[in-house]
């Protein structure tokens, strides 16, 4: 049973860390540890003091007793803690190395303890993310109508008119200009489109960082004119965005326009979602379109939700991690319905869902998900919480329930 196996390794760490392994839990410790480079190193960071002490805090407010026995039952395993005596002799270790454990090896299932049935939380899955990733399949729109194959040009792409250039350094593009002044340069426009299973990086003229999500769109001058900064965009996208109190910078996207002087704030703005999100990280935002009749100033870590159908938007206060984790290569949701879950997955995994069983679309998941992990591992991880199952054929995956 795969889930038998990740709580016989964290038993046998636990003991490890606390000094009381027995010669078979090391020689099992020391035979996943061989198993690979990634194991290896996993072990290591884990059993560091510093990550133990890191941890020992942000696990302090669980009862890792009763965690550690809801998580074997809803398991269908058994593993007995250490008896009192043994508890006496180890000290309190036991209580977060166990829950440590389980959360560092992230391959498995894990449940808050919200006695709530239906609330599915699955575990954090460390895997590092590639560096200097290739941008896959993303395309350079010229204002000549020219495409530039950004995963097959790498280096130097001129971008405009009086030698305005641009750089691609693996999945980042970052514009420089050459030659006159920005302000006295001809006004061109470029246009960046990323496809579903990518990301980017676009680094402007003004310094301003675009992390661009999966199947997301941006057109922009180059360079910017006199006045304001403008963008045009479809899909999602973190922008961290440079000050400048002569020329406000303006997002715009089909429903409103965002307007700032210098911040860090995320929108999600893509066609086929109910909604419009503008998230706030850093600074202040003006959120407006006269068309809706919406206006608003948003606060870091507020959160303006436009209705489209009903043209209603509403500002509440969010914890922005779970907004911007993509930035960082997450999937991080809390209590979000599968259904919606699943649109996210769709984009950037490229793939097509279907839901044999409606009812499973308002199971509520959270998670914390590293996305440069393959789909047979998110596969894997989903089907262990024993609510759902998901066949793929091809680039479909088919949701049924579970028992």
């Amino acid at each position: 049973n795969f889930m038998e196996k990740v709580f016989k390794l964290a038993k046998a760490i636990s003991f490890m860390l606390a000094g009381k392994a027995t010669d078979r839990q090391k020689r099992d410790i020391e035979d996943w540890k061989q198993a690979s480079e990634a194991n290896s190193q996993l072990l290591e960071r884990m059993t560091s003091p510093e990550y133990l002490d890191k941890d020992r805090e942000n696990l302090a407010r669980f009862d890792k007793e009763e965690a550690w026995q809801k998580i074997c039952e809803k398991q269908g395993v058994v593993f007995e803690l250490p008896e009192r005596k043994e508890i006496r002799q180890i000290g309190r270790i036991w209580k977060y190395i166990a829950a440590v454990v389980v959360l560092a090896l992230g391959v498995g299932t894990w449940w808050w303890l919200t006695g709530q049935e239906q609330e599915i939380q699955v575990a954090e899955i460390r895997q590092e993310s590639p560096e200097n990733k290739e941008p896959k399949g993303v395309r350079l729109r010229l204002q000549n109508g020219e495409v530039v194959d950004l995963e097959k040009h790498n280096g130097k792409v001129h971008v405009g008119e009086e030698g305005t250039v641009a750089n691609r350094d693996g999945s980042l593009l970052a514009y420089t200009k050459v030659g006159e002044d920005e302000e006295e340069a001809v006004l061109t426009y470029n246009e960046i489109e990323v496809p579903q299973g990518a990301e980017f990086q676009l680094k402007l003229s003004d310094g301003t960082m675009i992390y661009l999500n999966s199947a997301s769109k941006v057109r922009y001058p180059v360079p910017f004119p006199k006045g304001e900064r403008r963008i045009e965009l479809e899909g999602e996208a973190f922008l961290e965005v440079t000050h400048d109190s002569a020329r406000p910078f303006i997002v715009g996207t089909k429903f409103m326009d965002v307007r700032v002087l210098g911040t860090k704030f995320n929108i999600s703005a893509y066609g086929d979602d109910p909604t419009v999100m503008t998230t706030l990280v850093e600074g202040a935002v003006r959120v407006s379109s006269e068309e809706n009749g919406v206006e608003a100033v948003l606060k870091p870590s507020e959160q303006l939700v436009f209705q489209k159908e009903e043209k209603t938007a509403k500002v509440r206060e969010v914890d922005v991690k779970y907004y911007t984790a993509w930035r960082d290569g997450w999937f991080r949701f809390k209590d979000v319905p599968l259904e919606e879950l699943m649109k996210v997955v769709m984009r950037w995994y490229d793939m097509d869902v279907v839901y044999e069983d409606p009812e499973v679309k308002e199971f509520q998941f959270g998670c914390n998900f590293n996305r440069m992990s393959s789909v047979e591992t998110f596969i894997k991880v989903f089907e262990e919480n024993g609510k759902i199952r998901i066949e793929r054929k091809d680039k479909t995956l088919i949701i049924k329930k579970g028992r």
